[in-house]
């Protein structure tokens, strides 16, 4: 018997590069080096209004995130959860 790879849709592989997509590194790298400043008391009004405005980025980003792997749990019949587990990805601290 022949056996045959498990293919994905197109609407799969779309939501699926979506959600795999993310915040670029220099963005996150960006967020932590602020973050630390607010924790340290250092930063200033122009980096506390470009940390706020990061905060917004990825904040919308997650969203589009979850909103993506919603939808592609409908396409497979199964749970966030479920799908979650299956693609390796974990929950975040604060979930």
């Amino acid at each position: 018997a022949r056996r045959r790879a498990p293919s994905l849709s197109k609407e799969e592989t779309q939501l699926l590069q979506q959600i795999n997509q993310g915040v670029p590194a220099e963005v996150r790298k960006r967020y932590w080096l602020l973050d630390e400043k607010l924790h340290d008391g250092t930063i200033t009004n122009e980096e506390h209004q470009e940390l706020s405005a990061i905060i917004n980025r990825i904040e919308l980003a997650d969203a589009e995130r979850i909103m993506n792997l919603i939808k592609l749990a409908q396409l497979r019949n199964t749970t966030v959860d479920s799908l979650m587990e299956q693609l390796g990805i974990r929950k975040p601290n604060y979930a």
